[in-house]
């Protein structure tokens, strides 16, 4: 009966939304963007039903004996096709292919497709082929093709469209502060109701990796924005400057409390690289200031933080040698196993029949789910050619991002490109120690393609503003056309 019901209402929404996202489609972006850590939550509560039992493969003590772990393949639920940012995302791409196709030349919207979108484009056709002729879970392999990397570069896609000028940037900026506001919130309260030491906080997120995916985002967004005197004179009932100190003050404290280790390299490199981008844009005393702060905070972590970490935390969390050990292990037999699919690798999702077969004992570690290093994974299951078109999509993103840097057309384009450059070392970093590119949760991915599709977006309609065509004809010298003008009037 739930089914049903849900299917109907679905209906009537997907009908209201369609007209609306024709109508309005950067408000609906951005009201999702607000709404949607929430919602995905209470609609995957709603619709949740007790998981079929299946052999879990646990963590195994160094004398315990090897056990034959033995994958079976789970039932399909009904949340695994609600997941809200998914559906709604595919609509907005749905309606804009219907678009293109009622127009009278649905061809030239060929050429506006940016580079970054080709590539994107033709990642993800592989990927649908690599996850259906050469997964041994083809569902589940698509599951995940469509939440990591297809749902993302569609939010890239959006952006870029629906975000073409300054005031709906900062609309999009100031959604972000709000977001992550009560997002940081949920994520404070969370950890004060638990007594447990080592506890790690996830907030309104199905995992710590996703809260600090969408924290690390907003931080460097909110950062880009310091000395932007636009956004702070627009502000309605409560100054944007509150949320933006919430923002800045509180979210390295929530990333230290995920008690991820690759978290915290990556928060640190992604605000290394601000700090140091940042060099050429302030003054010579600002300079000082924050290399002076930043030797100082270095000074105090290194000499009281082994001093302040509680035993327990450093035995169980940080210095886990098992665990490590183990994870070394896996990290040898995974490229052991890629030097045998070299080119087009042994499928997307296959690598857990290897990792749930192998006894790690000879490591004094345990049996180990995944691979803990996203890109020994994209390696392993789709070859060397899906590791260089997944890093031909980051290269041609992080060159739009220094391209702002350098020959932005204001300072707060500047900024905005060091923030692009920051967030993808800081979403990127963390995937050389877990699966986090992997991760099926499309908000874990979403908001740092969006904001990279928006800048482009934005600084694309700018540039052409800015710059308008010659009013000479193709073959013409540039001089020609005014000295013609000039000659017919006189």
């Amino acid at each position: 009966m739930l089914p049903i019901l849900l299917l109907t209402c679905g209906l009537i929404w997907i009908l209201v939304l369609s007209q609306q996202i024709n109508r309005k489609g950067f408000l609906v972006l951005i009201i999702w963007l607000f709404i949607a850590p929430l919602i995905s939550t209470i609609i995957k509560q709603a619709v949740s039903e007790p998981a079929p039992e299946e052999p879990v493969m646990a963590e195994m003590q160094p004398s315990a004996p090897a056990k034959k772990v033995v994958l079976t393949e789970s039932t399909t639920r009904l949340r695994d096709f609600t997941e809200p940012t998914r559906l709604l995302f595919g609509l907005f791409f749905v309606l804009f292919l219907l678009n293109m196709l009622l127009k009278k030349n649905p061809l030239s919207y060929l050429g506006k497709y940016n580079r970054t979108e080709m590539y994107m484009g033709l990642f993800s056709i592989f990927l649908i082929v690599n996850a259906t002729l050469m997964s041994k879970r083809p569902l589940y392999g698509l599951r995940t093709v469509c939440d990591a990397f297809i749902i993302p570069f569609i939010g890239y896609f959006l952006a870029r469209r629906l975000v073409t000028n300054e005031g709906q940037l900062q609309k999009f900026v100031k959604i972000i502060g709000y977001m992550s506001t009560y997002v940081i919130t949920i994520a404070l309260i969370e950890r004060m109701s638990h007594q447990e030491l080592i506890y790690r906080i996830s907030g309104p997120f199905p995992t710590p990796n996703t809260l600090y995916a969408v924290l690390a985002v907003s931080f460097f967004i909110i950062l880009a924005e310091l000395n932007n005197k636009e956004i702070r004179l627009k502000s309605n009932f409560i100054s944007f400057s509150v949320f933006r100190k919430c923002v800045l003050y509180l979210t390295p404290l929530v990333i230290l409390l995920t008690l991820g280790r690759g978290n915290w390299v990556g928060f640190l490199l992604g605000l290394g690289a601000f700090i140091f981008m940042a060099r050429k844009l302030t003054k010579f005393s600002t300079k000082v200031l924050a290399f002076g702060l930043l030797l100082l905070f270095a000074s105090v972590m290194i000499i009281a933080l082994p001093s302040l970490l509680p035993d327990d935390l450093v035995n169980k969390r940080v210095g886990n040698i098992q665990n490590i050990n183990a994870r070394l292990g896996a990290w040898f037999l995974i490229i052991n196993e890629g030097f045998n699919h070299t080119v087009l690798g042994m499928g997307i999702h296959n690598l857990r029949y290897l990792l749930a077969e192998t006894n790690f004992s000879s490591w004094s570690g345990h049996i180990v789910v995944t691979a803990h290093n996203s890109f020994l994974a994209i390696t392993a299951e789709l070859g060397i050619t899906g590791l260089l078109m997944y890093s031909i999509v980051i290269l041609s993103m992080l060159w739009a991002g220094m391209y702002q840097y350098r020959r932005g057309i204001d300072l707060q384009a500047k900024w905005r490109g060091i923030a692009v450059v920051s967030i993808l070392i800081a979403y990127l970093t963390p995937a050389m120690f877990a699966n986090t590119v992997y991760i099926d949760v499309p908000l874990h991915h979403v908001y740092a393609y969006a904001y990279a599709g928006a800048i482009v977006g934005v600084y694309k309609q700018r540039r052409l503003i800015a710059r308008p065509r010659p009013s000479w004809s193709l073959g013409e010298k540039p001089g020609a056309a005014p000295r013609r003008a000039l000659a017919e009037i006189t």
